[in-house]
């Protein structure tokens, strides 16, 4: 576990402060012995990691090094956020920016702002072919202008796209250009003089028609065999430079490249050629300035080299996978079709090969120490470059004793760590025509260098990986959330179920305050934090909460926890507080069953309360607005009457519509479920809901939404309290969102909250863009009786809770002010179910002369079977009166005896103290 300097250097929280966790530990979480075991292990193995880990930071300063020390201008930055992300000091120094200024900056921010219309092309070029060469202009702080090439790679770094510019200032090479330009007087002395090659050559034929003097020496051919001689001659790639040529004949302007041509001896040249089209003695010729960039090639691919290595050895796990990358990128640098690794244990005269690849020699994997050209290399601890003669001299001399086959080239250098030779990299050639030279044998020391490094941090890395892994293990096998700090506060540690509540990952949390990562509070509504290590360590003492909330980082879903602080003292008889460690306990599933048991419990009360009035009172509207629509009949047209009737019959319906809600309570409000479509229930509840208002309704229904079985009306009920809730919170109009999604819990919901067993279920959300529900009133929303408007009755939402709730479902609410609100629904799917369709025909228009019949009616209310016998004789029908099921059945049979078939019979369900319809 790393903590932080006042420098913000990493240091190791030492042993003691480790022993002194792991017993809080230990009293926290058991007592059993096998876990106190393993954490006392660990312990022993903490100890070592400090020394460790400083060794690991110089060496790593050593890797940065390459990248400072070059005279040319270096960068990186990050093609997704166009920012400079590190910069050697050459760029410093000559565009006179600070390190973090330029940091600030893109590459774009130093580029002359005439030429940033082509910013677009180039980066598209270089993320389609991973390198690109150009030129431009860049502006220093100061405002001066300077020319220069950029020499940009795309690289790669931990899985992250970067880009690796080399910018050089090419002043001279431009002064030079412009320079020829003006005068042909001025052309011929730099023509002379010029410290590059030109070449003026036809662009038909490309026969050369003139070369200066730097020709003669870099090509090694007098200017009379250069005159009349092909430039295809001298080029490798023929049809790439005709492709230039061809471009600067069309764009009529110079045009820059780079090539591989040969010298008179053979040797390769790397060349950056500027082209242009001149005019010379009077014919169109090319005038072509190449400059030896031979070097420079080798020595970005060097660097390159170096920054892959680099990012190998942070990014690769595997060893073999490590070995096989440092072949390629050595194979990119020289020959290495044979190409070996050699690792020596002193102690056992052991050599190792853990990576050997030879043409003719067979895989070796050890061997015990002899005295091959290896062990020559590892005895000198010096570099060897050595032909097939030296190898028989030293053999001759007894230096050697000759092993495998003789090569015609053998380079071997030292891998070292500090003054102690560990290993040896090693190329070697078979062939005559592959020789290695005194430039291979410095770059391939200098890279062996690095390679040593790497090697050497690549081992240490595993190592402290595998030790890490362990400490991992043993920390998150404990089920409750573990979070350590320094003596500042500062996060050292976050176990996995730590980084799960908080929503933090622990590489992220490293280093920031315990309050930006932990974020708790005793209120849930109360946005002030509380510091859970702020007093233990101040005091010493033990902390301890029984029921806090924590807002997680990653989302809004507050989790409610239980916790415990302890300091971390120096030593075990008492100290200094170095730090603390929190442990916590994620109980927000326990609290919300608690919650919707205590709900569950007011809603059976309720139901109680219901049940006792809701059909008394119901029977007595039943009369009420019967007799009202028999009085509306008799008064006809007259408007003062008819008036006086219709508002007091829409009393009556307000109060029916009550009933209706306290009966969902009750056992008479038990769901009678059939096979429904819930998309064409909801888009006909909310759309009837939303006539006339200012109110738009999107819907989304998938076509293979699962049927549900479910009571039409109950449902439709649900709907229309949750719409009609939506439009009185959107008074200035808006937009409601409904739809409907199939959903399905592998394993049991309550992990996310939701109270419901695994299965599948049909997903209704409802969003509005209304005025939001506070967050104290968030928890109380479906409580019955609970009400924030002034005429609302408390029971649209608790109706809601208690028919969702009985048909097996659950619904839940998020909600911010000035937001809006979202209710998300779910009900048990039934997928295969068929869903029957009704046919539904326009209604007749019937006049009471055209009925005949007999209509048994059975009420336990004489007024309501004395209205209802006036209404069917008002339609033409014969009544029969019973106010029991008994009475009922009697007369029903004596009217089957005496020949009077019974039409239709009317049933009331409950009778108290007589049979009831069903019975019936």
């Amino acid at each position: 576990m790393i903590s932080y300097t006042e420098k913000g250097q990493p240091r190791l929280l030492n042993i003691t402060g480790i022993r002194s966790m792991v017993q809080f530990l230990r009293r926290v979480f058991s007592g059993k012995t096998d876990r106190h075991e393993r954490i006392q292990k660990l312990q022993e193995e903490i100890a070592s990691l400090q020394k460790q880990l400083r060794a690991a930071q110089e060496r790593e300063e050593r890797y940065r090094q390459y990248f400072a020390l070059s005279n040319d201008m270096m960068f990186v930055h990050s093609p997704v956020t166009e920012k400079i992300v590190e910069c050697n000091d050459t760029t410093v120094r000559i565009l006179g920016y600070s390190r973090e200024e330029l940091f600030r900056m893109s590459p774009q921010d130093l580029v002359d702002p005439s030429l940033l219309h082509r910013s677009k092309e180039l980066r598209r070029q270089i993320l389609a072919d991973d390198h690109i060469l150009f030129e431009t202009v860049f502006i220093t702080r100061k405002g001066k202008k300077i020319p220069v090439e950029v020499n940009a790679h795309l690289v790669e770094q931990n899985g992250e796209r970067l880009i690796f510019s080399v910018v050089r200032d090419i002043t001279p090479r431009k002064q030079a250009e412009e320079a020829l330009r003006q005068s042909e007087q001025e052309y011929r002395g730099l023509f002379e003089n010029a410290h590059d090659a030109i070449l003026i050559f036809t662009p038909e034929d490309e026969i050369i028609l003139e070369v200066n003097p730097q020709a003669c020496r870099l090509y090694g051919f007098s200017r009379e065999e250069f005159i009349g001689m092909s430039l295809k001659d001298l080029s490798r790639d023929p049809a790439r430079g005709r492709k230039a040529i061809r471009k600067t004949l069309l764009e009529k302007k110079f045009h820059n490249f780079h090539t591989t041509q040969f010298t008179k001896d053979g040797r390769e040249l790397h060349l950056e050629v500027n082209a242009s089209v001149v005019n010379y003695r009077g014919r169109t010729a090319i005038l072509s300035i190449n400059r030896d960039i031979t070097e420079r090639k080798r020595s970005e691919a060097v660097q390159a080299a170096l920054y892959r290595i680099a990012e190998t050895t942070a990014s690769t796990a595997d060893m073999q996978e490590f070995y096989r990358a440092i072949h390629g990128i050595v194979g990119e640098l020289m020959y290495a079709g044979n190409f070996y690794i050699a690792l020596y244990e002193h102690a056992e005269q052991l050599l190792r090969f853990p990576y050997f690849v030879d043409e003719y020699d067979p895989p070796m994997k050890e061997r015990k120490s002899r005295r091959g050209l290896t062990e020559y290399v590892i005895r000198t601890q010096k570099p060897l470059l050595v032909d097939t003669e030296g190898i028989r001299r030293l053999h001759e001399q007894g230096e050697i004793e000759v092993i495998g086959h003789l090569p015609v080239d053998w380079l071997g250098v030292p891998l070292k760590s500090g003054e102690v030779t560990f290993g040896v990299l090693a190329v070697q050639s078979y062939h005559e025509h592959i020789r290695f030279d005194e430039k291979d044998k410095e770059l391939l020391t200098f890279v062996g260098q690095h390679i040593a490094h790497a090697l050497e941090r690549k081992q240490y890395l595993d190592r402290l990986a595998a030790k890490r892994r362990s400490l991992m293990v043993t920390l998150d096998s404990i089920a409750d959330g573990v979070i350590t700090t320094d003596g500042k506060g500062k996060i050292l540690f976050v176990n996995r179920v730590a980084e799960k509540l908080t929503g933090c990952s622990q590489d992220t949390a490293l280093g920031q305050a315990i309050t930006e990562v932990f974020r708790i509070s005793e209120d849930q509504a109360d946005e002030t934090l509380l510091n859970p290590v702020r007093e233990p360590l101040k005091t010493g003492k033990l902390l301890e909460k029984s029921k806090v909330y924590l807002h997680p980082l990653d989302d809004d879903r507050i989790r409610i926890i239980s916790l415990s602080t302890a300091p971390i003292v120096e030593d075990e008889n008492g100290g200094e507080i170095v730090g603390a460690v929190v442990a916590f306990h994620d109980i927000t599933d326990q609290q919300r069953r608690e919650q919707e048991m205590q709900k569950m419990e007011k809603l059976e009360s309720l139901g109680i309360l219901a049940g006792g009035i809701a059909h008394d009172f119901n029977n007595i509207l039943t009369a009420v607005i019967g007799n009202i629509t028999l009085a509306k009949s008799q008064v006809g047209d007259m408007p003062g009457p008819r008036k006086r009737l219709e508002e007091a019959e829409k009393a009556c319906f307000r109060a029916r519509d009550l009933t209706r809600q306290l009966l969902t309570f009750s056992k008479g409000g038990a769901p009678i479920k059939k096979a429904v479509s819930l998309a064409e229930l909801i888009q006909e509840t909310a759309r009837f809901c939303l006539r006339g208002s200012n109110i738009r309704g999107e819907f989304h229904f998938p076509k293979n939404l699962w049927p549900v079985e479910v009571d039409e009306g109950q449902i439709s009920q649900v709907i229309n309290n949750m719409v009609i809730n939506a439009i009185q919170a959107m008074p200035d109009g808006g937009v409601i969102r409904i739809a409907c999604a199939n959903h399905e819990f592998a394993e049991d919901a309550r992990e996310q909250g939701i109270p419901l067993p695994p299965g599948k279920y049909v997903q209704i959300t409802i969003q509005d863009q209304g005025v939001g529900i506070p967050r104290e009133y968030i928890d109380r929303i479906f409580d019955p009786y609970f009400t924030t408007k002034q005429q609302g009755s408390g029971l649209g939402l608790a109706t809601c809770y208690s028919i969702i709730s009985r048909h097996g479902g659950h619904i839940a609410v998020e909600s911010e002010p000035g937001k809006g609100s979202l209710f998300t629904t779910y009900l048990p799917a039934r997928p295969g179910l068929r869903i029957s369709r009704k046919k539904r025909g326009a209604p007749s228009q019937m006049k009471p002369s055209d009925q005949k019949g007999h209509v048994l009616v059975m009420d336990d209310e004489e007024p309501i079977l004395e209205l209802t016998e006036q209404m069917l004789k008002r339609l033409g029908y014969a009544c029969i009166r019973a106010l029991n099921g008994k009475e009922a059945v009697k007369k029903f049979r004596e009217a089957c005896a005496n020949g009077r078939r019974v039409d239709l019979v009317i049933l009331d369900l409950t009778i108290p103290g007589g049979m009831g319809g069903l019975e019936t």
